[in-house]
């Protein structure tokens, strides 16, 4: 797995990142009363790193919350489409780190959350996976069942939450395996 992180373009590992610093700081948020940007900030005075530009980010976005909590509430629903399925996937749920559907929905979440609207776009996101799931229940040639779509989609949804520490632990921790050598 860790040859597998470490081959990914630095585009797509700054976008997990981001998506993953972004759903930890939603995560975080929440459970201490506070909104994703508002936790960025303590987060980034505990580190001695600048964090003023959250203040100019949070009143950006508290200035135009309706459409910009309508926009992400679209891409949260575009980003559930574009899960993988078990058939994608061939049961291996790292693969679903080279996606970027849950990376997306991740993202998306936390911006929902840093303008308050969760619960219109959890309605919306179990509207979503209740169509999702009927459709996939047509015509059942796929040998899947419906429980199974679900999983995948919470697991890659989870992995993309846990992507930073996971390619963190892999890069520092992981050993690369020499081809035709012993590891």
């Amino acid at each position: 797995m860790s040859n597998e992180i470490r081959s990914f373009k630095m585009v797509g590992v700054l976008f997990r990142s981001l998506a993953s610093i972004a759903g930890g700081a939603a995560v975080f948020g929440l459970s201490n009363g506070c909104t994703p940007l508002v936790q960025v900030a303590s987060w980034c005075k505990a580190l001695a790193i600048p964090g003023g530009w959250t203040v100019a980010a949070a009143e950006w976005i508290s200035g135009r919350a309706e459409v910009v909590a309508t926009v992400a509430e679209f891409v949260v629903v575009i980003g559930l489409l574009l899960l993988p399925r078990p058939r994608q996937l061939g049961w291996d749920f790292g693969e679903s780190l080279e996606w970027r559907g849950p990376s997306t929905v991740v993202l998306a979440m936390a911006v929902v959350v840093q303008c308050g609207s969760v619960w219109p776009a959890m309605l919306n996101a179990v509207v979503i996976a209740a169509v999702g799931l009927w459709i996939a229940g047509q015509g059942r040639t796929s040998g899947y069942a419906r429980w199974e779509y679900v999983t995948v989609a919470a697991s890659a949804i989870f992995l993309a939450l846990l992507f930073l520490p996971v390619y963190l632990f892999a890069v520092f921790f992981g050993r690369d395996v020499r081809a035709g050598g012993h590891p």
